[in-house]
């Protein structure tokens, strides 16, 4: 990737010493970086999760889900009011969710299957 860099820094150098006009922004809007570029092959997923008390089955708050993909870099988000999160995450992919919130045991779930984006996903979380 520096090297890339250095290589267009030199051509636009030498372009503005032989005297060529051009727009720098246009040039730098027309360059597609690898994490910019998507693959449009692959298919992604919502994943539907509801955190809920494990006594009496009441939605939880305010809930930390960290979710770690298996070939990826991970996501957290908090519950809502109704204790309702979601991730969209690359179809067909294992992941890793970590359970948080002040007052209740810690949980993880490792999820290995396909997602299905119509259900909802409940986990219970007692606590401490």
């Amino acid at each position: 990737m520096w090297v890339k860099t250095s290589v267009g820094a030199v051509a636009v150098i030498s372009l503005v010493l032989a005297g060529v006009r051009f727009n720098i922004r246009d040039l730098i809007d027309t360059v597609k970086f690898p994490e910019q570029v998507s693959n449009p092959k692959k298919e992604y997923l919502e994943m539907k999760i509801l955190v809920l008390y494990e006594t009496n089955k009441n939605p939880i708050e305010n809930v930390e889900v960290k979710l770690i993909v298996s070939n990826g870099s991970p996501a957290t988000k908090k519950t809502d009011d109704n204790g309702y999160v979601s991730f969209i995450i690359p179809k067909e992919i294992g992941v890793t969710l970590f359970f948080r919130k002040q007052g209740f045991k810690n949980k993880n779930k490792t999820w290995n299957r396909t997602i299905d984006p119509e259900r909802v996903n409940i986990y219970y979380l007692t606590p401490e």
